[in-house]
């Protein structure tokens, strides 16, 4: 034990280590400078083995001191410089372990008391339970590692060393929240959306004996008064959906006209193909769905455009979906995407023939006359044979229909020509891809001035309830500005996973936590450079509060290099509060000014202010650490310990 501890404590171990610390940390120096501060605390400063050499320099002070003991006079100023080494290092460690850095965003009049943290969690809720999962993807986008099979420009791609080997969740990306629920991180992304600048498209060939003409069409969402028609005469209907229930509904829940007078009702619950004819559903009351907990209600129909409104509700879990029924027009069809329920309507003759078995009559609109001419016009537009094509996830699926039956229902693969019917050749060839609709996920550059810290986060996730996958990209929520008014889940930060009977919202949000105290923000103060509109100084007022909003201290100014401490008094933490950034002016026509600041507000301007807050446990043993080198330091040369003997 001795023997090593003479090893640890001798000059030349700790010169070695001295000298292997200053080559790291000249790395980690090149690092930062190119790719930013996080990736080179991501390869170096929180790597285990940079910490286990700063244990070693730790061991090797401790040892060189204890190998002294008993300690002569001539060696207090060793002694105390060592102290003051190891007290310097116990304060980095309970600092690295247990501080904490956030960021807290305020309007002008506003209060805060929850900052925003740099890392993340997804936020699973399933009904009125709510899992939260840490997610720690590492600085850069997971398709510039080396060992990835996405392609990226060579200029994009990472070294093998040292990114491939570091600990982060792009090696394990699948968390089982449990209830059925697990999680997966398809891909990661540093960057931002860019409008896809070109859409799939179809090219659809004419009959043979009319010379096989291919026409080429932009395969773009249909409009009612913009549909694609084939040379044939055909119309072709195109839509999106994220969900892959609706994909399975719209292969399977085709009409089998038992009676092919009679217009047919398909539902899909469940993952389970129901059809019963329009005919059986009384107007206005619940019938229910043989076998099943469901009940459909009938408030609206159409004939002119054949068109039908109603009500699918289940009586045991409360779930409840309206849906309006285009039968001409499927892609205007709303579903019930929400609850997992879909519907289509299937009209076999010219006309929708609906006779209420109630015998209640339909309801007569004031304006119905006036409408009928515009109705007619409108079921002209959209009536006769048609190919529909639905689009989920980059996979497509046609169905064509003309009545009275549906003659096909086929998957079709990109860039494969697939027959319709005859003298009917069609082929689907991709555009760009699109992560959002009509956006593509960019990545940011890895180095440069725009490196990949920079911009939003983006993932795509694959979310499995009760067997059932879904699949999709979300953008991580938003620091919220203290306030800000409540507002709805932005749709690109939200994935809904549907299983079988519930749905289940994902969510990427940044880790917070509370202060123990509230700021507001009195007024926000800046000064401009003579002559230019940048601001040459700036500083916010503010006044702490407690919990229930009364003032404790008011007229406080946080300066830009001249932070602030607050104290949590229930659990004792010092939170320093530094100036860094601002938002602004932000005039009165700007949305932004209009959501926060109330009608009767005489503002004529809006700023945001931001602060960094940091909460450093070590501080204290990082000053007095210090104080003690700077105090063994002037021992050594005030009593000429390197002389004595």
């Amino acid at each position: 034990m001795m023997t090593i501890i003479r090893i640890i404590g001798s000059m030349r171990f700790a010169v070695g280590i001295l000298l292997l610390l200053a080559v790291v940390l000249a790395w980690a120096t090149v690092l930062d400078s190119r790719y930013g501060s996080e990736a080179s605390a991501f390869a170096v400063y929180h790597a285990w083995w940079f910490l286990g050499l700063c244990g070693l320099l730790g061991g090797s002070v401790l040892a060189s001191a204890l190998l002294r003991f008993p300690w002569k006079k001539h060696q207090i100023g060793f002694v105390v410089t060592h102290l003051g080494i190891l007290v310097l290092m116990a304060g980095c460690v309970l600092t690295f372990w247990r501080g904490q850095d956030g960021s807290l965003g305020l309007f002008e009049g506003a209060s805060g008391d929850t900052a925003f943290l740099k890392t993340l969690h997804f936020e699973v809720t399933d009904g009125e339970r709510v899992d939260e999962i840490p997610f720690r993807p590492g600085p850069f986008s997971w398709r510039n590692y080396a060992d990835s099979s996405m392609k990226v420009e060579p200029s994009q791609r990472l070294s093998a060393f040292p990114w491939n080997g570091i600990p982060s969740d792009r090696k394990r990306p699948e968390w089982s929240v449990g209830n059925g629920v697990t999680v997966r991180v398809e891909d990661y992304v540093r960057g931002t959306v860019q409008p896809v600048s070109k859409e799939p498209t179809l090219v659809i060939w004419g009959p043979l004996e009319k010379g096989g003409k291919a026409e080429t069409y932009a395969l773009v969402p249909s409009r009612m008064d913009q549909r694609i028609h084939a040379p044939s005469g055909e119309a072709v209907v195109f839509w999106r959906t994220e969900s892959a229930a609706e994909m399975a509904f719209f292969q399977n829940g085709t009409p089998d006209f038992i009676n092919p007078t009679q217009a047919q009702l398909v539902l899909g619950l469940e993952g389970k193909i129901y059809r019963m004819p329009l005919n059986a559903l009384p107007f206005g009351e619940a019938k229910g769905v043989e076998g099943t907990d469901w009940t459909v209600t009938l408030s609206r129909v159409e004939p002119e455009i054949c068109m039908v409104k109603l009500t699918v509700a289940n009586g045991k879990t409360g779930k409840n979906a309206t849906l309006t029924l285009v039968a001409d027009a499927p892609e205007l069809s709303v579903q019930g995407r929400a609850e997992n329920v879909f519907a289509s309507l299937w009209v076999p003759t010219e006309k929708l023939e609906y006779v209420s078995p109630n015998g209640k009559p339909l309801p007569v609109e004031d304006d119905a006359e006036r409408m009928k001419p515009m109705l007619e016009r409108m079921h002209k537009l959209i009536s006769g044979p048609r190919v529909e094509i639905l689009e989920q996830g980059g996979q497509y699926a046609t169905r064509f229909w003309k009545a009275p039956k549906l003659c096909r229902v086929f998957p079709v693969k990109v860039g494969k020509p697939f027959m319709v019917m005859p003298g009917l050749r069609m082929v689907i060839r991709s555009g760009e891809a699109e992560d959002f609709p009509g956006y593509a996920v960019v990545p940011m550059p890895i180095s440069g001035k725009h490196h990949a810290q920079g911009g939003s986060v983006f993932v795509r996730l694959t979310a499995t309830v009760d067997g059932v996958a879904t699949t999709g990209w979300i953008r991580a929520a938003d620091m919220v500005v203290g306030g800000t008014p409540e507002m709805p889940d932005d749709p690109t930060e939200v994935l809904w996973a549907q299983g079988k009977e519930r749905t289940v919202k994902i969510m990427l949000k940044p880790d917070r936590v509370a202060l123990g105290f509230r700021l507001r923000l009195d007024k926000f103060n800046r000064r401009l450079d003579p002559g230019t509109a940048t601001a040459a100084r700036y500083s916010s007022t503010v006044s702490l509060l407690d919990g229930e909003g009364n003032v404790l201290r008011e007229n406080i100014v946080v300066n830009l290099n001249q932070p602030v401490d607050f104290q949590d008094t229930k659990t004792g933490r010092v939170w320093r509060v530094f100036q860094t950034s601002f938002r602004g002016p932000i005039p009165p026509n700007d949305p932004v000014f209009t959501q926060v600041v109330l009608p009767g507000d005489m503002r004529e301007q809006l700023y945001v202010s931001w602060f960094t807050v940091n909460d450093a446990p070590g501080r204290g043993l990082l000053y007095f650490g210090c104080l003690l080198m700077v105090l063994g330091i002037g021992i050594l040369y005030s009593m000429k310990a390197y002389f004595f003997k």
